[in-house]
């Protein structure tokens, strides 16, 4: 989560600074879409989705970072 953060960011950019490969950042991706913890911005794109968190992951990422 922190990998997304207050940036937009796409799953490629999410897999290059997490080491994790695209098929597990999708994964995390549906699982956190589905929980209100991240959205994507651009839903009807097949490719280059754009995700950023929700107010509950800022929520969520300031409890993780203090």
């Amino acid at each position: 989560m922190m990998a997304i953060s207050d940036k937009l960011k796409i799953p490629i950019e999410i897999s290059k600074s997490t080491g994790l490969s695209k098929s597990e950042v999708s994964r995390a991706l549906k699982a956190l879409k589905e929980k209100d913890i991240v959205v994507c911005l651009n839903e009807e794109s097949y490719r280059g989705r754009i995700y950023r968190l929700t107010k509950v992951g800022n929520e969520i990422l300031k409890h993780i970072n203090t």
